[in-house]
């Protein structure tokens, strides 16, 4: 950030010294173009950009929203009506696109962190966002270093590399997350350690061990319920040779139970 500051003062004092050697020709593209700057402020959305207007030091101008394609013709208008364009938008999901189109056309382009710009409104929308924007950009202008914390724009070879990166991050996370589900499923199954549960000799080693478990149970209580329903005959559930009723409908609904967890 300290680099880019000293990168704008540096540029500044070049045009202050051009108007001094140069007055002539400084007015003669001043009254081409009528304007010396008009600043904007950017809110970005994948769909429409938000943006509100300043000229030289007059008073913001409404917000207004325009597709990306349409914000493009605006700003290449933008740059026949002023000597110097300026613009700034938050750094986001939608990369530095932005940045790069807008800096080949001839804008002086900011990105700047995000953070919460309409602090203090009662209403949060993006016309308030992007009035914020162009208010912070015009401190910065006069001079405010602490009006707008500053990004450095990676080259595309550094975005690449650091996508990369990244999306390793995201695969390793998401890996763990699964291994803790399974590992938790089978908590549940009344096995303490899976260990290495997903690697192929383990999950059949495991899955035999549910089934000798689980299944051979319900299996067993099943056909001891329907001996003990067809032996007896009766509709109370009682066991053939004796009067204590049958618990065999109890643990199926438990086997069902724990096949459910």
């Amino acid at each position: 950030m300290k680099h880019d500051s000293s990168q704008n003062s540096r540029k500044a004092s070049e045009r202050r010294a051009e108007q001094v050697s140069h007055p002539a020709k400084v007015k003669a593209v001043q009254k081409a173009k009528g304007h010396e700057l008009i600043k904007l402020g950017v809110d970005t959305h994948g769909g429409q950009y938000t943006f509100a207007r300043m000229i030289d030091h007059q008073g913001m101008q409404p917000a207004q929203k325009l597709s990306p394609a349409e914000f493009t013709a605006f700003v290449q208008k933008q740059l026949s009506l002023a000597r110097r364009v300026v613009m700034v938008y938050e750094a986001g999901p939608y990369g530095f696109a932005l940045y790069r189109q807008v800096s080949e056309l001839g804008v002086e382009c900011l990105v700047c962190a995000p953070e919460r710009l309409s602090r203090g409104h009662k209403r949060v929308n993006d016309k308030i966002d992007a009035r914020e924007l162009l208010s912070r950009l015009d401190r910065h202008l006069a001079g405010n270093s602490t009006a707008l914390r500053l990004v450095r724009v990676p080259s595309i070879q550094e975005e690449i590399s650091r996508r990369v990166a990244r999306e390793r991050n995201t695969y390793r996370k998401e890996r763990q997350r699964w291994i803790s589900r399974g590992r938790s499923l089978l908590h549940t199954l009344g096995i303490s350690r899976p260990g290495k549960w997903w690697e192929p000799e383990r999950r059949e080693q495991l899955l035999k061990q549910v089934r000798e478990v689980y299944e051979t149970d319900v299996l067993e209580e099943g056909q001891g319920g329907a001996g003990a329903a067809s032996s007896d005959g009766s509709d109370d559930g009682r066991k053939a040779g004796g009067t204590e009723p049958a618990v065999v409908p109890q643990r199926q609904g438990e086997a069902q139970e724990r096949g459910c967890r």
